[in-house]
């Protein structure tokens, strides 16, 4: 074998690996239309108050793309922590592909939580594990209103379990144009403004309360066009 065809070869993979496009699915959180920062301060015309946002955190799982309802890709890491103090987006590399539909849960799976405490993204440190009978917390959010009748007017949600009937494990299933590039709006207005925080505003452990909260995160993810 002469030396061109050896340095072709061994590129091939290279080539190969070049070919791919990078996709990526941004999460946005935002108070209304207004993109959220840690510590700011947003005014709720429902609530009357205004309220900041200290810690938002979920986790995304199962996250595949769809085109006429058949499964057309699967992000191959199955689980990201999304935090708003670290990180927002999703990368993967995927060739191009036609899909009208992205699906992905909010939450960790019961298999998962009865496997123990992880690494990664599932690692304790994260914050987002409370032991091993209770499991992962699906979705935290903490902040602070004068509407809330606590110390310092905190709001504490921690969202998790996975056990029925309190299982709160949520699909999301977003219809969207194909692009590489997806970002989601994640409307925390809307999540407040449907809880009544003057008579709830912690829940932190799994139950009835989490499961109703849980099906209006559900409600709140939509494709920024």
């Amino acid at each position: 074998m002469n030396k061109f065809y050896f340095i072709l070869i061994t590129l091939l993979p290279f080539f190969g690996f070049c070919q791919k496009d990078t996709g990526s699915v941004k999460f946005t959180p935002t108070f209304g239309n207004t993109a959220i920062e840690p510590g700011k301060k947003y005014y709720s015309s429902k609530l009357n108050d205004s309220l900041n946002i200290e810690t938002f955190r979920f986790y995304v799982s199962n996250l595949t793309l769809l085109k006429n309802g058949k499964v057309v890709y699967t992000v191959k890491n199955k689980f990201h922590l999304i935090d708003i103090e670290k990180k927002l987006s999703i990368s993967f590399l995927v060739k191009k592909i036609d899909f009208d539909v992205i699906k992905f849960n909010i939450g960790i799976d019961s298999t998962t939580n009865v496997s123990g405490a992880m690494g990664g993204d599932l690692d304790p440190v994260n914050g987002m594990y409370w032991a091993w009978q209770s499991g992962y917390i699906n979705f935290k959010l903490e902040g602070a209103g004068k509407v809330c009748a606590t110390r310092n007017n905190i709001f504490q949600f921690h969202i998790g379990g996975y056990l029925n009937p309190y299982a709160t494990l949520q699909t999301i299933t977003l219809s969207l144009k194909n692009k590489t590039e997806i970002d989601i709006k994640v409307d925390l207005e809307k999540f407040l403004n449907g809880i009544d925080l003057k008579n709830t505003n912690e829940i932190m452990s799994p139950g009835e309360k989490a499961v109703t909260l849980a099906k209006l995160y559900q409600t709140i993810f939509s494709v920024k066009e």
